[in-house]
């Protein structure tokens, strides 16, 4: 039976890993994205492009049928990342070498069953279109940089992040028009971190303060890392007290 490395478990526990994996489940499932709605054919270059944008590189291996982000060498490990995309699902997978012995190569959803019980399942992310793929690959991969840090962290007890997996409070995301009239750029931004079309948006941002958006610390921390890209001004309600990193 596999089972997780330990270094690999302790590392995921750290990063809240399964709450953010559910989250980002329920947020892209069947309900929202019904069979008939999916992206079921992808153009490569267009995904390859997309993972670009994201600040990576991949390339498409034809005989696995699936994007590999190019690996990382890092604190002695090898660092992979894997998408593979089927029937309008994003099925992802992590990778952790150190010499020749493989530390991590499954897909999310077993993380998720060693961490609880052989029965517990969280669905693939459901893609409806390319910004859908960009959403969960953005998420994805900031989950990844903190998975790589919390792996990477000697010495750092497990519970490192306890204040965060403590914290209950719901965050409130603002707005702040710069002008009388929303610009393209906060259209922009909006459409991104709401994952909403800019008729949407342009309708939603009325008032010189606009509540976009409210979540956990973890998810607010995802969201100030995606409003990082742009410029645009912003409130969070109440203070929020975590870094980025």
């Amino acid at each position: 039976m596999y089972e997780l490395n330990e270094k690999v478990r302790e590392a995921l526990i750290r990063i809240n890993f399964i709450e953010r994996y559910e989250k980002l489940s329920n947020l892209y499932s069947d309900e929202r994205i019904p069979e008939e709605a999916r992206l079921i054919y992808v153009d490569r270059e267009e995904v390859i492009e997309t993972i670009q944008d994201l600040g990576y590189r991949a390339k498409f291996r034809s005989g696995e049928k699936f994007y590999q982000l190019q690996e990382e060498e890092k604190g002695g490990y090898i660092f992979g990342f894997h998408i593979t995309l089927r029937d309008g699902t994003v099925e992802l997978i992590w990778v952790v070498k150190k010499e020749d012995e493989v530390l991590l190569g499954s897909p999310w959803g077993t993380y998720a069953k060693e961490l609880t019980d052989s029965n517990y399942i969280i669905k693939k992310p459901r893609i409806g279109d390319y910004d859908d793929l960009e959403n969960v690959l953005r998420t994805a991969f900031i989950m990844f940089e903190d998975f790589k840090s919390a792996f990477l962290s000697e010495g750092n007890p497990v519970t490192t992040d306890i204040p965060m997996l403590r914290d209950e409070t719901t965050y409130k995301v603002y707005i702040v028009l710069k002008g009388n009239k929303c610009n393209h750029i906060e259209i922009k931004a909006v459409s991104k971190v709401c994952n909403m079309n800019f008729l949407r948006v342009k309708s939603k941002l009325k008032e010189k303060k606009n509540l976009i958006i409210e979540g956990d610390a973890y998810e607010i921390r995802d969201i100030l890392k995606m409003l990082s890209q742009y410029e645009v001004d912003f409130e969070i309600e109440p203070p929020y007290p975590y870094g980025l990193e």
